[in-house]
């Protein structure tokens, strides 16, 4: 589905981290530029893994200073 709220929902319901990471991974392979669906992602990862994921947010969605932000707090 290309619904972001059908995915966090989805990841919400999951019952451990890994599993939520791997929902929401899944759900950015079909929305990379949804910022709410990157900032969740982010949300659930290890500091490391975060610099990575925000690194790669901020390529498929350049014009947010929201996640440029957040990758500078890094």
């Amino acid at each position: 589905p290309d619904s972001v709220k059908l995915w966090l929902e989805a990841a919400r319901l999951e019952a451990d981290e890994a599993a939520k990471r791997r929902v929401l991974r899944r759900a950015l392979e079909r929305m990379p530029s949804s910022v709410r669906l990157w900032r969740a992602l982010v949300d659930l990862s290890s500091e490391e893994d975060a610099r990575v994921l925000l690194s790669r947010a901020v390529e498929c969605c350049p014009q947010h200073v929201e996640l440029w932000l957040a990758l500078a707090r890094l």
